[in-house]
């Protein structure tokens, strides 16, 4: 597929150098004095990502992420039409080696106990309390890795999902990449500048706050509070990344399931699910909850805490043993409450068990028969890496 087309004149002699059809190098070699000439273009890219999938691939990973989504459709695979699987090239911006750092501010809490003097026999004279003291605390929280951000508008929240937590990839140089002629090329439309302050800073921000609550998860703290984030950047270079858009239709309404170049991850804004199976599970989750959190169980809860807690209390006095007694009755009071909680949470999850175990049935017999999706996939019929 040819990413760049046109022709520069040779810094030496000053012949016309075209562009290789389908190349992304930024390096060219005059045919006439041999002297090597460079591509200062910033639309041009320098590696990046293949699209890795075939197309039996592509059609196992729709089954997958189907069958993983909210309560499926039985019918899903019959009545499935996939439109298209466009193969897009996104532009990016690769920003190596980024470091995002802010200051962290938080109070510590320290229990400590002390004693003091009480006029209680009880107490033989001392009473031990515990109180917490809080001290302000500061930490500088910085991360260093690489980003990927998309330098095209219209897909950057895709490539947020797809890309937005990625660490160090394996990015091909331009030689290396093979796009097929159909791949889509989106346009180049966000700058460097652009997405730094935008895109970039939100992602770094993420991750430092991350960092920073992570630093404190093990400790008792309050009032955390995370300054401006700052960017030390080093390099950034221009790459493009192949992404699936796969556009499907199901009972007259289109969906898209979005992967990454290798497929492993994917972004949907929503798939088609069974509002009678919804509907089942809503009920029934209705019913565990109205037992859960009627005032009656809480009632009973609370009193019988209360009452155990008085009685152990008042237990050398006579009346403790009352306080007991009572405790006893409410509990016998409600143990058929707990039961029929218990019952109405198991009627949910077998609802739900039922549900997927049809689903699961209808998959099974699906890849058994190995027939693909109706629509752009159809081809793929019998081949076992579709399935």
């Amino acid at each position: 597929m040819e990413i760049k087309t046109g022709h520069i004149k040779c810094s030496s002699c000053g012949a016309a150098i075209d562009f290789p059809e389908g190349t992304l190098k930024k390096r060219f070699k005059c045919p006439f004095c041999n002297v090597e000439n460079f591509i200062l273009n910033e639309d041009l890219s320098v590696g990046g990502l293949n699209h890795e999938l075939s197309d039996a691939k592509v059609h196992k990973r729709i089954i997958e992420i189907i069958s993983d989504s909210h309560f499926p459709p039985y019918d899903i695979f019959e009545n499935i039409y996939i439109k298209k699987v466009n193969r897009l090239i996104i532009p990016v911006h690769w920003f190596l080696a980024c470091n995002g750092m802010a200051t962290f501010t938080y109070e510590r809490g320290i229990k400590k106990e002390f004693n003091q003097v009480s006029f209680s026999d009880d107490d033989n004279g001392n009473r031990t309390y515990t109180r917490t003291d809080w001290t302000p605390m500061s930490a500088v929280v910085s991360d260093i890795r690489d980003y990927l951000v998309s330098a095209n508008k219209e897909y950057n929240e895709v490539f947020i999902q797809l890309y937005g937590d990625v660490r160090n990839q394996e990015i091909g140089d331009a030689e290396s990449l093979t796009y097929a002629d159909e791949a889509i090329d989106t346009k180049f439309d966000w700058t460097e500048a652009e997405v730094t302050s935008g895109t970039l800073k939100d992602l770094v921000t993420q991750t430092i706050e991350a960092k920073a609550h992570e630093s404190v998860e093990n400790i008792s703290s309050r009032n955390e509070h995370l300054d401006s984030v700052h960017i030390q950047k080093t390099e950034t270079r221009k790459i493009s990344i192949g992404i699936y858009e796969i556009i499907f239709e199901y009972q007259g309404r289109d969906y898209k399931i979005y992967l990454s170049h290798d497929g492993n991850v994917s972004y949907t804004e929503g798939l088609p699910s069974d509002p009678n199976a919804q509907s089942i599970v809503d009920s029934k989750t209705q019913e565990r909850d109205l037992i859960e959190d009627s005032f009656k169980k809480k009632f009973l809860v609370a009193a019988i805490i209360i009452l155990i807690s008085l009685g152990i209390m008042t237990l050398l006095a006579f009346i403790g043993i009352f306080f007991l007694i009572a405790a006893g009755i409410l509990i016998i009071i409600y143990i058929p409450v707990e039961k029929e909680c218990r019952a109405r949470a198991k009627a949910l999850e077998d609802a739900k068990n039922d549900i997927n175990n049809g689903f699961n049935q209808v998959k099974e017999n699906f890849l058994k028969n190995r027939v693909a999706m109706k629509g752009a996939l159809s081809h793929v019929s019998g081949d076992p890496e579709a399935f």
